[in-house]
């Protein structure tokens, strides 16, 4: 994006989860993780905007259906 002044970039997200305990899921997500940060738009006259790796986990179940 050259008129935006933003170098190209390349980037992979991933997301893994595992059902168990019949309702119970825990998953892990990744963002953003080939480099630490990037600028995705901006410049001209602003400054530009970055986006960082990001990591997080999450447990989740389903209650019972009445």
């Amino acid at each position: 994006m050259p008129a935006l002044f933003v170098k190209s970039y390349s980037t992979m997200d991933v997301h893994l989860s595992w059902h168990f305990a019949g309702k119970m899921e825990f998953s892990v997500v990744g963002q953003n993780l080939f480099q630490p940060q990037h600028a995705e738009f901006g410049g001209d006259p602003g400054e530009l905007i970055g986006v960082k790796r990001n990591v997080y986990a999450k447990i989740t179940w389903a209650r019972d259906e009445k």
